[in-house]
């Protein structure tokens, strides 16, 4: 499963480990420097296509850590902005490990901003819960809030959800959504 790390104020990290064939420094340099650069455009089964996504982090900080696990190589990545506001990539480390492939970027989180992020966190996995993407988190006391199927169709579903969790945010309960590659959309009442 995907393994998600929730900061705290001992460690004010928020992190996503997950343990695909993780990805060469070409790949990375591609991935995370280069707008309009997207792994999923030739699938209608993945969520994203833009090649936004892996720069969101660039969004709330300047800079952040990606550490790729390659046929027992662990590589360390700075991507950071630069003076003229474009994405850059520095390798900080690499050294052999016994650690799966995969992928792991950790993000630094404001003290202020610590209780939102874990919000944001479970305002998304309640909507991935119903899919076949295991997740698991490692340091809270997270659980489930289920999510009841109403109506579903092949790529969507409308969901309801009986009980609130302590992270999750006000707008999360009340409204229908429906729910599109794991991303909810409010219905309009009107």
């Amino acid at each position: 499963p995907v393994k998600i790390k929730m900061p705290d104020i001992a460690d004010p990290i928020w992190s996503v480990r997950d343990f695909g064939p993780g990805l060469t420094y070409e790949d990375i340099e591609t991935i995370f420097t280069k707008y309009g650069k997207s792994t999923k455009r030739h699938s209608n089964e993945l969520t994203g296509f833009l090649g936004i996504g892996s720069k969101a982090p660039l969004a709330y900080c300047d800079q952040f850590l990606v550490v790729s696990y390659v046929n027992g190589t662990m590589s360390v990545y700075v991507i950071a902005i630069n003076n003229e506001n474009d994405a850059i990539l520095h390798m900080t480390d690499e050294k052999p490990t016994d650690e799966p492939n995969g992928i792991c970027i950790k993000i630094p989180i404001e003290n202020d901003d610590i209780h939102e992020f874990k919000k944001n966190t479970v305002s998304y996995l309640r909507y991935i819960q119903l899919s076949d993407a295991p997740y698991e988190i490692l340091n809270d006391d997270y659980t489930e809030t289920p999510l009841i199927k109403n109506y579903h169709g092949d790529n969507w579903y409308m969901a309801s959800c009986k009980q609130k969790h302590k992270y999750m945010k006000e707008i999360d309960t009340g409204y229908a959504k429906i729910i599109m590659g794991h991303v909810p959309y409010e219905l309009d009442s009107a």
